[in-house]
């Protein structure tokens, strides 16, 4: 999907709570995403740099709802009306340009994405 300007809310509905699913975002700088499988949800990132990234994992996590908000510079999701949170600044400004379903798309109810205006 395209992400215009990068600034964008996008829901996901599941068809059960802790269904797995993985969307990967297209930046030009790193490698970002939104994982939810058996260890909970998780915020995927992954600078280039000689360091390792830590794990931004929301363990034991069964989302059924997420709301996925992205603009210059950072990624917040929310899952289920804010059961569980997460936050993370982003190296660069650059915008995400797209995002795409890498896996379990068959566990989607519901995805629909808005513009922001910031």
């Amino acid at each position: 999907m395209d992400l215009g300007d990068g600034a964008v809310e996008i829901l996901l509905e599941l068809a059960a709570p802790g269904s797995a699913f993985r969307i990967d975002f297209e930046h030009p700088d790193l490698e970002l995403g939104v994982e939810q499988n058996a260890d909970g949800l998780a915020i995927l990132y992954e600078a280039s740099s000689d360091r390792t990234s830590p794990r931004y994992l929301a363990r034991g996590a069964r989302a059924k709802s997420l709301r996925i908000f992205l603009d210059r510079g950072s990624i917040e999701v929310f899952a289920d009306d804010g059961r569980w949170t997460g936050t993370k600044r982003l190296r660069t400004f650059a915008p995400v340009r797209a995002g795409r379903i890498s896996a379990g798309i068959e566990n989607l109810t519901a995805a629909a994405t808005w513009q922001l205006r910031l």
